[in-house]
C-alpha cells in the first residue's frame, strides 16, 4: 500500500515519517537531510520510500531520489514495496507530463531493480555531493 509522506505545516516531512525513513539508512550510509526532501514523497507498506524532484524548467526530466527500504523487513517484502514505490512515482511523473525519470544509486540490489524496470546505466562510481548555501543577503537583492 502506497501512502504519501505526511507533511508539517511548513512543508517539510513530518518528524514521525522522517524518523521512520532515517531507520532505512541504518548501516547503509547517511539519511538525507530533512530540509532537502521534495514535497512528492511516498512510503510503500511503511518499509520502502522514494521521492521525486520535479524540474520546473520544462526539460521533462524528473529525478527519483532517496529510495530506500527497511533493512529489518524481509528481502521479498521490501522488494515488492520498493517496486510499488517506483511504479507510483513513475506514474505520477507521467501524469504530470514528464517524459524521463532519472536516479542515482550505489547499492547493487537497487541498480538491478531499476535496470529490470527499464532504466539504463549512465555513469559508474557516481558520488552525490551536497553544499548548504547561506541565506541570501537582503541588501544584495
Amino acid at each position: 500500500m502506497i501512502r504519501t509522506i505526511t507533511r508539517e505545516p511548513d512543508g517539510r516531512i513530518s518528524l514521525d515519517d522522517y524518523a521512520r525513513i532515517c531507520g532505512f539508512w541504518q548501516g547503509r550510509g547517511s539519511p538525507p537531510p530533512r530540509n532537502v526532501l521534495p514535497t512528492l514523497g511516498v512510503l510503500g507498506d511503511d518499509m520502502a520510500c522514494g521521492f521525486l524532484y520535479l524540474d520546473a524548467t520544462g526539460s521533462g526530466v524528473a529525478v527519483m531520489a532517496w529510495t530506500a527500504t527497511d533493512p529489518t523487513a524481509s528481502a521479498i517484502a521490501r522488494g515488492h514495496a520498493m517496486l510499488d514505490v517506483i511504479e507510483f512515482l513513475e506514474n505520477e511523473a507521467a501524469a504530470l507530463n514528464y517524459h524521463t525519470v532519472m536516479c542515482t544509486h550505489c547499492h547493487a540490489s537497487f541498480i538491478r531493480l531499476f535496470t529490470r524496470r527499464g532504466y539504463a546505466s549512465g555513469d559508474s562510481g557516481l558520488v552525490q555531493l551536497f553544499k548548504s548555501l547561506p541565506a541570501p543577503d537582503p541588501l544584495r537583492l
